[in-house]
């Protein structure tokens, strides 16, 4: 505000001194027009000053009010996106429930039913399977019985346990990886057994790079199957054929 004290002070000079000086001069009149329009160029120039403020002001609340719609905006999509996934999830759970209760024949409660929905469901998310696959290899491994124990067709028992027929010697050398330990009743367990058959199943995918490999690996095991690929021979593919079978059946039926 420099600028309006200096003009203060010419003005001040200016009309006490410099008008009884024009009055002795015969001037006085000139001298006084000339002093209002000074006055009125000074009182636009303060008056455009502060409209201009003011429009900065307005300005700087309308740039606040876009900002505080913007965060809003992002709020919104980010709760959108949220509220997707939720629902997806949910409509998993559901086809998971009802692909379980069609496999099963009723056989489990619906709380039996719920729970291993949701064990299967969120064993398949943590690596981004779909849970109806997991659910077709059950039924060809197990006819999700989680107490099964697998046989040689000689009649001895082969080791594989559970709900996906996880051999005991499998789980406990993945479960070495990750430094924890499996005791012989572990598999027997629902979702520890989803949890080892799901880890290994993706350890064989990430191995041969092919599902179809991969999930015959699974039945045969990963010896069998590099000794086949190794002499060239073809793979059987019978198993394969059976999990996918059920699956294409229930997302036919579920998805469908």
């Amino acid at each position: 505000m420099r600028w309006l004290n200096r003009i203060k002070q010419f003005l001040q000079t200016w009309i006490g001194e410099g008008i009884l000086f024009s009055i002795s001069h015969g001037l006085w009149l000139s001298r006084l027009n000339a002093t209002v329009v000074l006055v009125l160029i000074v009182a636009m120039y303060i008056w455009q000053y502060g409209s201009l403020a003011l429009n900065q002001q307005r300005l700087e609340k309308a740039r606040v009010t876009v900002q505080l719609l913007q965060f809003d905006l992002i709020a919104g999509e980010d709760k959108l996106f949220e509220d997707q996934k939720h629902l997806q999830t949910l409509h998993k759970a559901d086809e998971t429930f009802r692909a379980i209760q069609q496999l099963t024949a009723d056989r489990f409660s619906t709380e039996e039913t719920v729970e291993l929905a949701n064990i299967i469901l969120r064993q398949s998310r943590l690596y981004g399977y779909d849970p109806l696959l997991i659910v077709a290899i059950i039924q060809v491994e197990s006819r999700f019985r989680s107490a099964a124990r697998g046989r040689y067709r000689s009649g001895r028992l082969s080791g594989a346990k559970g709900l996906m027929q996880i051999k005991q010697s499998t789980a406990e050398s993945l479960a070495k990886r990750f430094g924890m330990e499996l005791s012989s009743q572990d598999l027997m367990d629902a979702e520890t057994n989803v949890m080892w058959g799901i880890t290994y199943l993706t350890r064989l995918l990430l191995h041969y790079r092919d599902l179809r490999t991969a999930i015959i690996a699974y039945n045969l095991g990963m010896g069998a199957v590099q000794s086949r690929l190794s002499r060239g021979d073809i793979l059987p593919k019978r198993y394969y054929h059976s999990v996918m079978n059920y699956y294409g059946l229930l997302r036919g039926e579920i998805q469908g």
